[in-house]
């Protein structure tokens, strides 16, 4: 199949970026979607399609590497939907991929971004004071699901000026190697001897199958200490509340009363 560029015309391609929006809250299966990447027209059973997406692009990572610079980048599903739609209204031979349904379109889409994904892209930590461990937080890890090859972790570190400030509570990803759909787990807290803010970052270091090149996935890494509020210093002298020892001044005053009152009784008492 020819991949000549063509135009549709700029309300085409309106109503296909509009679509992709609608579309984004349904359901997207990136196993489904190999299958239609791989053979278009016989797995969605459209007799008028003469190629499939393979055709153009050969493999996924050929497509990958144009989404996202790399065959193992990490491709948001709304950017490969995105994508998708736009290609099918502004290239000739991929003007006939308008007769898949909106599922089938969404499929492909995930199967384009099904590359290892982590759970979050940054983790904020906050503690009350200096020298506390902050409440741990965690991220996932998880390998491609439409894949038959298996994700090797080849390492796990944290780096950045700030580093040290930032430890693994526990760590259920370094050197492991990981099935199609498999996760695994990294669990972060913060700790600060003072209150200047820090930063670090989080990064996995993969493998996948019998490459022999090594990709990343990183989460970012905050922390803070939030300002601990003013104490309020008792004055000096001061006994209450606790038993502390009583001033000089304030015991004086209380021997001297009692004297007083000593004397007092003292004088109703004679004759």
């Amino acid at each position: 199949m020819s991949c000549m560029k063509g135009g549709r015309g700029s309300l085409a391609l309106l109503a296909t970026v509009a679509l992709a929006a609608a579309s984004s809250a349904q359901a997207q299966d990136a196993t489904m979607g190999k299958l239609l990447f791989e053979d278009t027209p016989n797995v969605s059973g459209i007799n008028s399609l003469t190629g499939a997406c393979t055709s153009c692009h050969g493999t996924v990572e050929n497509r990958r590497i144009k989404i996202g610079g790399s065959r193992y980048a990490e491709i948001s599903l709304a950017t490969a939907t995105e994508r998708f739609r736009l290609a099918m209204a502004s290239i000739g031979a991929m003007n006939q991929f308008d007769a898949l349904s909106v599922a089938q379109v969404n499929d492909i889409a995930a199967y384009l971004a099904d590359t290892p994904t982590r759970s979050a892209s940054q983790l904020d930590f906050t503690v009350a004071l200096t020298n506390t461990a902050s409440a741990s937080q965690f991220v996932d890890l998880r390998h491609a699901v439409a894949t038959t090859e298996s994700l090797r972790v080849m390492g796990v570190a944290v780096s950045g000026a700030n580093a040290a400030r930032f430890t693994r509570s526990s760590d259920a990803c370094d050197q492991q190697v990981l099935a199609p759909a498999a996760s695994c787990r990294v669990t972060m807290a913060y700790s600060a001897p003072d209150t200047a803010g820090a930063a670090a970052t989080l990064t996995f270091t993969l493998r996948q199958g019998t490459s022999t090149t090594d990709f990343t996935r990183s989460v970012a890494l905050s922390g803070v200490v939030a300002s601990a509020p003013p104490t309020t210093t008792p004055p000096a002298g001061n006994g209450s509340g606790g038993g502390g020892a009583l001033g000089a001044g304030w015991l004086a005053a209380l021997v001297t009363a009692n004297a007083l009152l000593w004397r007092r009784r003292r004088t109703l008492a004679e004759p």
